[in-house]
């Protein structure tokens, strides 16, 4: 979006890196964890990388996750529009990160569910 990389001052690789980096981050929050327990009695969870994968590779959930950023986005640009040549970009890309990561709120577990029926096959070379 334009008036996002105008405002955070960034040309269209760095806010596509920055678009993914959020994508990235929902899949992760949202993907099952792998419980592990060492014989000292801690417990540790990691992100299940299968349940991950899948979650990422969902067209139907990036899309309706990607309507649900875009709201947060233009609700970034209200924000910020007072403060555009006024403000560090790197105050307006926290207040950026901060409002569209309410994204994460948004969870349909229909899609979810749909989601994680996907059977991953690797491409060998």
């Amino acid at each position: 979006m334009d008036a996002i990389q105008q405002l955070l001052k960034i040309n269209k690789d760095s806010y596509e890196r920055i678009v993914f980096k959020q994508w990235f981050h929902y899949c992760e929050l949202y993907a099952l964890k792998n419980v592990n327990h060492d014989h000292h009695g801690n417990t540790e969870t990691e992100t299940n990388l299968e349940d991950f994968q899948k979650l990422l590779a969902n067209t139907a959930l990036f899309n309706y996750w990607r309507e649900a950023f875009e709201k947060y986005e233009m609700r970034f640009v209200e924000l910020a529009k007072p403060f555009y040549n006024k403000s560090d970009p790197a105050d307006l890309k926290k207040l950026y990160e901060s409002t569209v990561w309410e994204v994460k709120y948004h969870y349909s577990r229909p899609l979810f569910t749909n989601a994680r029926k996907l059977n991953l096959n690797p491409i060998l070379n």
